[in-house]
């Protein structure tokens, strides 16, 4: 741990502030770190936290001002996504739905999701932007929320897309889906026989094969944006049905994360060759390590073993490699917000975990550290090899195998729910 302090107290770069519009001149040693990479990945160590939300925004308007970033995007319904990205586009959303949308996981915007797309949507308002960002969802949609109404809404979505371009294939794809759809989400989907499962994944097959066989057709009597948007919500719509397969045989998660990388190779496509993007979700997302896990041999006897997940920043790893940076986040202690509005307090960090060790290096409330120059042998290395405990939101393991660099908060607090 000594050799963690030390380290951190030479190499750390202070932060001014998370919060944005307040200049760019201390996040300039970023650009050292990201170079010409196309994709920066940014994970945060806890949902609903005001501080990496507020980062999250001012690193983006540093990546667009300062780096030439096109887009964001973020651990969100692909097909709830679509309000804000028309939101930031100028168009005539309502602000709360769009603000909504930057997270459809909950159901309350956050004044922070708000303050993103605020800030996108008079970016590209401004006479002096050439090019306009743009807003996209990563994730699957609704279909991990049991009955919630959006595990529905892409196939909706693209039905009605189909019903505009190709009437008779809609009218057949709604005559065989509609008595189905009600079921497609994660609790009523196990209630489903085989023959109708069968009948979902078959439809849902046809509808993806017409938009991939005819798009030069449905992109003359539509437009370019209204067929790939069309598209990606029928993509999606395959990709829960794939999600609700997987659950019934181990687990959902190595599907949605492979999902969601997907999602990015589409969005990189559609941003072009000169788009970069920011995405923005949970550290273990974005990881880039193996997840490790414990598994009973016999009574009392365990072996740790890589477990079947596999996260967003593996395969994007594996996908565009040295195309992309990770920057992960720790906190320190503080507080975050319950359901119901509660507020449950995070004590500091255990003596011996690896915050604790770059806190008493740095002793600043925010820093970050770029992982890249950490040594590769000798005792620090030897220290985080062994895991340490990272007192964090849903990560374990070697932060040196899964990003590439570090922002640290002392503290942390609950989001800012929209007034």
């Amino acid at each position: 741990m000594a050799e963690a302090v030390s380290w951190a107290a030479t190499h750390t770069v202070p932060l001014a502030t998370y919060e944005p519009e307040n200049g760019f001149a201390d996040l300039h040693p970023l650009k050292k770190i990201i170079g010409n990479r196309p994709v920066v990945a940014y994970g945060e160590g806890m949902h609903n936290t005001h501080e990496y939300l507020a980062f999250r925004n001012r690193l983006f308007e540093f990546l667009v001002e300062q780096m030439g970033f096109t887009a964001i995007a973020v651990e969100t319904g692909y097909s709830e996504s679509v309000a804000a990205d028309d939101y930031v586009l100028g168009r005539d959303v309502d602000r709360r739905k769009a603000a909504t949308a930057v997270f459809s996981w909950v159901r309350t915007p956050s004044e922070e999701s708000a303050q993103l797309i605020d800030w996108m949507r008079a970016y590209n308002a401004r006479p002096s932007t050439k090019r306009r960002v743009r807003f996209y969802g990563l994730d699957l949609t609704g279909g991990r929320n049991g009955t919630f109404p959006e595990a529905r809404i892409a196939v909706d979505a693209a039905l009605q897309y189909l019903m505009t371009t190709d009437r008779e294939l809609g009218q057949q794809l709604h005559l065989v889906l509609d008595p189905l759809l009600d079921s497609f989400n994660t609790t009523g989907y196990k209630a489903l026989s085989q023959e109708q499962r069968n009948t979902v994944t078959g439809a849902l097959a046809d509808m993806v094969g017409a938009f991939e066989r005819d798009d030069i057709w449905y992109v003359r009597i539509s437009s370019s944006m209204e067929y790939h948007r069309a598209y990606q919500h029928a993509v999606v719509a395959r990709q829960l049905d794939m999600n609700f397969r997987a659950q019934t045989r181990w687990t959902a998660q190595p599907q949605r994360d492979a999902s969601m990388a997907r999602n990015l190779m589409w969005i990189l496509q559609r941003e072009g060759p000169d788009g970069r993007v920011l995405v923005f979700a949970a550290n273990n997302h974005v990881r880039k390590s193996t997840r490790l896990g414990l598994v009973e041999l016999s009574k009392g006897n365990t072996a740790q073993v890589i477990v079947r997940e596999s996260d967003l920043g593996q395969y994007l790893d594996d996908l565009i490699g040295k195309r992309m940076i990770v920057i992960g986040s720790f906190f320190n202690q503080g507080a975050v917000g319950e359901k119901g509005g509660e507020t449950r307090q995070i004590p500091p960090s255990p003596p011996l975990s690896l915050n604790t060790a770059f806190m008493d290096g740095v002793r600043k409330p925010l820093f970050l550290l770029d992982l890249s120059r950490l040594p590769r042998e000798g005792p620090l290395a030897d220290w985080l090899a062994t895991g340490k405990p990272v007192w964090n939101y849903r990560f374990e393991g070697n932060p040196a195998r899964s990003f590439d660099a570090l922002v640290v908060f002392d503290a942390i607090s609950p989001l800012r729910p929209l007034k």
